[in-house]
Parts: structure tokens; C-alpha cells; sequence
């Protein structure tokens, strides 16, 4: 986390953590329909990334495989990636939660067989 503020700090001098982080060429919000091309492709090519096939769809989804892989719940993570219900967040990225599922069994049978005793 500090490698990626000290990113920002370069790229975007004085931003905070409410702060856009990917600008059009005038520092505005790019609109969906120009995201690619005006940002992603040169942030793309800056981070020598230019030959990866990296969508802006790639940005939400990889957020939300980190948050998962983090331990946030499908509440936390549908409002951190600005969704309405986490029914969304669920028919979206439930694909993700698959590895979740497994381990919430171990934790499940290990709460029944102490006794349900928290963890």
C-alpha cells in the first residue's frame, strides 16, 4: 500500500483517498465511453502493461477478487464498489466466492464440534 501512495503521490500530486485517481487530459471524471482510451490505455502503457488485455470491467472485478481474498463481506464489498444490493454483487462475482465457501465450512464444522465456541 505505501509502493501504490507513493505511486499516486507521482501521478497525482495532493490527492487524497476521495480523490479521482484516473483523469482525462483536462483532470475531470472520465465518462464509461471514453475510459479506455483516454485513461486506462495510457495508464496502461505508463505501467508497461500495454500488451495485457485489461478492460475497465478489469478494475471493478479485480477489486472485488482482492476484497473477497481480504475476508470483506458481500455487504462490504457491494458498497465499496458502489452497488445498490449485494444481491448485485452476488450474481456478479459469486464465481469469486467459491474458494470463501470452502473455507466457511472448515469454520462452521470447527464451531459445531467445540461446541460452538466463537472463533
Amino acid at each position: 500500500m505505501d509502493a501504490f501512495q507513493a505511486h499516486i503521490e507521482v501521478l497525482r500530486p495532493g490527492n487524497g483517498r476521495e480523490d479521482f485517481l484516473f483523469v482525462t487530459h483536462k483532470g475531470t471524471h472520465p465518462l464509461r465511453g471514453d475510459f479506455s482510451g483516454d485513461v486506462l490505455k495510457l495508464a496502461l502503457a505508463r505501467a508497461g502493461l500495454g500488451h495485457r488485455r485489461i478492460t475497465w470491467v478489469s478494475l471493478p472485478h479485480t477489486a472485488a477478487s482482492l476484497m473477497f481474498d481480504a475476508g470483506l463481506s458481500i455487504f462490504e464489498v457491494a458498497q465499496r464498489l458502489g452497488h445498490h444490493s449485494p444481491n448485485l454483487t452476488a450474481e456478479v462475482y459469486t464465481h469469486l466466492m467459491r474458494e470463501r465457501h470452502d473455507e466457511g465450512r472448515v469454520v462452521m464444522e470447527r464451531y459445531l464440534r467445540e461446541g460452538r465456541k466463537a472463533v
